[in-house]
């Protein structure tokens, strides 16, 4: 059997990632206007788009095989970041006990509880942004699909490995 080699992913030049976006620059993939707190900016995207037309929209996760081989269902699992993503319902699906779910965007999370129905009650939901954010417990498994992509300050970075790490 042959050995993959590892992974690289691309580095930033300029801050662009040319392999990702194309050539747009970060700026321009998430315009995030000085003076505009991501709070705001996070709620107007989702105030402003169907989950279908977000750019990362997934109707089936790319990320729920790394999840199902590197958890059990009655692990703890939180899914940083989440907006309305489909994998909490995936989650429910495999008989996932233990499921958190945070966003920055109040918004987001409630477009996820409106289309859960029921099922939102077996979810723990926290609005919070988790730069500023003190996790109350560990979780078996942290699952952020583009977060911490998303921080480029050294400030929120080590704010959010500091909640990771909590």
């Amino acid at each position: 059997r042959q050995r993959r080699p590892p992974y690289h992913p691309p580095q930033p030049v300029g801050g662009v990632v040319p392999e990702l976006w194309g050539q747009r620059s970060l700026q321009e993939w998430c315009p995030i206007v000085g003076g505009v707190s991501s709070t705001t900016h996070w709620e107007a995207v989702y105030r402003g788009r169907a989950a279908e037309d977000l750019g990362w929209y997934e109707q089936r996760p790319s990320t729920l095989d790394l999840v199902l081989r590197f958890s059990e269902p009655t692990d703890a699992v939180i899914d940083v970041g989440a907006g309305d993503s489909r994998l909490v319902d995936e989650l429910l699906h495999a008989g996932y006990e233990h499921i958190t779910v945070l966003d920055l965007s109040e918004t987001a999370l409630d477009r996820a509880r409106s289309r859960l129905g029921s099922a939102a009650g077996n979810i723990s939901w926290i609005h919070a942004d988790v730069t500023g954010w003190t996790p109350p417990k560990r979780w078996d498994l942290w699952h952020d699909r583009a977060v911490f992509h998303f921080l480029i300050s050294e400030e929120d970075q080590q704010a959010y490995k500091a909640a990771a790490l909590q």
